[in-house]
């Protein structure tokens, strides 16, 4: 690669799917910064999706997008995910599952032919306003999950395609657990993952991470067979630090539904500041992410309840959408005696209302067994808020002396709980929970990411000759 002719940023799962979980805020940020990328690599970049018909194509980069009539999509896997998780009705859940991925199999196989004639066609007539075919020295940026079925045979295509004309692909692998750790994820999801490091082994020259942790776990795995040089990483920023959210020191906000926190949220932490008296008001936990395994919010629970017992008057804040392999944990959530009482599981928050819960938390727990980064961990030190983080390499690495770290454990997690209130105090006290914490902007993380996709770039040029 003589020169990039052009950067092009593909974030489609999360522009068509429009979750909010730790991914798309990653994606998101990155693309709604790609003037800064732009200027720090002096060219022209542009965010693209896989659209069905017409491949690739341009979009604003804004991907908060309206819902595109989604309301009925979404309200019918909310039921279903309720019915199917909630109710362990494992047949049905299986049933529609292999039917829906065989389905989905099916479309986009049929849409990657199409989408690959409709290239010739549009090379030929010019036509297919938006669409973009590789050029020479282009660079791909595949930033979001690479699992999605839109990765078709087009997408091959269009790889080998740009590799030829002198480009070179960059995948943002944000972590490989399900092949490190498959006993967290059903095994379709595992066999799912190593099918498409299969498929995208000879499409890829380069990787980027989000740790030093995951990119010597990459390097250890041989993943895509790519050369240790050519694996690099970055670190995501904390999120919220625009003007629709204060990073201030935990003020909270007199009218939440002017910041868009649902009345039913404000509710409940109105009455929980009502309900309890002084010393205990602020003792709200959070735990942020995804609803799985690895997460370990099934041993926390199982602490919290020991507590309760005790009369502890923490309250337990729960947000993250339902994962996989959590029929179980679901079911302890609601058959817990302190469910919406101390115990709150919110499954469908926007990243307003978690703003929010982090500003009324007094600590945020952050309980893996395995993990990739961390953002609750990062956003949290944004805060100030004091940390629970299991004692893993990663949490090591991104916190340093900022969090309480514990064994990943419940008797870990318990015996940190009853010395929560010293040892805070002493850390807080003398400055040392600030001195090592991974707290950068946004703004940082992409300054670190263009300059780690110009190494990789300079990387590839001398591997070539």
């Amino acid at each position: 690669m003589e020169k990039i002719n052009r950067i092009l940023i593909d974030c489609s799962k999360t522009y068509f799917n429009g979750l909010n979980t730790g991914i798309e805020r990653v994606v998101r940020n990155i693309v709604l910064r790609s003037e800064i990328i732009s200027h720090k690599l002096n060219t022209k970049v542009s965010p693209v999706i896989l659209e069905s018909i017409n491949g690739y194509k341009t979009i604003e980069p804004l991907l908060n997008k309206k819902k595109e009539n989604n309301d009925f999509k979404n309200n019918l896997k909310s039921f279903l995910t309720d019915r199917l998780y909630l109710n362990k009705k494992g047949i049905i859940y299986n049933f529609f599952k292999t039917t829906w991925s065989f389905i989905k199999r099916f479309q986009f196989f049929f849409t990657g032919l199409w989408q690959i004639s409709n290239s010739f066609i549009y090379k030929i007539f010019a036509l297919g306003y938006g669409t973009v075919l590789p050029e020479k020295n282009d660079l791909l940026i595949v930033i979001d999950s690479f699992m999605d079925y839109r990765y078709n045979i087009y997408f091959n295509f269009f790889c080998k395609k740009l590799r030829k004309n002198g480009g070179m692909v960059v995948v943002l692998l944000y972590d490989i657990i399900p092949l490190t750790n498959p006993d967290f994820f059903e095994k379709s999801l595992v066999s799912g993952f190593k099918e498409k490091i299969k498929k995208f082994n000879g499409l890829v020259d380069a990787i980027l991470t989000i740790s030093r942790s995951e990119a010597e776990i990459i390097r250890k795995e041989n993943i895509f067979n790519i050369k240790s040089r050519q694996i690099a990483f970055f670190y995501p920023g904390y999120d919220f630090q625009n003007e629709a959210f204060s990073c201030e020191k935990r003020e909270s906000n007199d009218n939440p539904e002017e910041n868009n926190v649902r009345k039913e949220l404000s509710d409940i932490i109105s009455l929980i500041k009502r309900a309890y008296d002084a010393e205990l008001t602020n003792r709200i936990y959070l735990m942020v992410g995804t609803i799985e395994a690895r997460k370990g919010y099934d041993y926390v629970v199982d602490v919290f309840e020991e507590l309760w017992k005790k009369r502890f008057g923490g309250i337990l804040f729960v947000a993250g959408k339902i994962g996989w392999n959590v029929n179980s944990l679901m079911e302890k959530f609601k058959n817990s005696g302190q469910f919406n009482k101390k115990l709150f599981v919110f499954n469908n928050l926007n990243d307003r209302e978690i703003d929010f819960l982090y500003k009324e938390a007094s600590a945020v727990i952050c309980a893996s067994l395995r993990e990739g980064f961390g953002l609750p961990l990062v956003e949290a030190m944004r805060y100030e808020i004091p940390v629970f983080a299991s004692d893993i390499a990663v949490f090591r690495e991104i916190g340093g002396d900022f969090p309480i770290y514990f064994e990943p454990c419940k008797t870990g997690l318990a015996e940190a709980l009853k010395t929560e209130k010293s040892r805070f105090s002493k850390k807080i006290g003398n400055g040392e929970n600030k001195a090592s914490a991974r707290n950068i902007s946004w703004n940082e993380s992409i300054n670190m990411f263009s300059d780690e996709i110009n190494k990789l770039i300079g990387n590839n040029i001398g591997l070539r000759n």
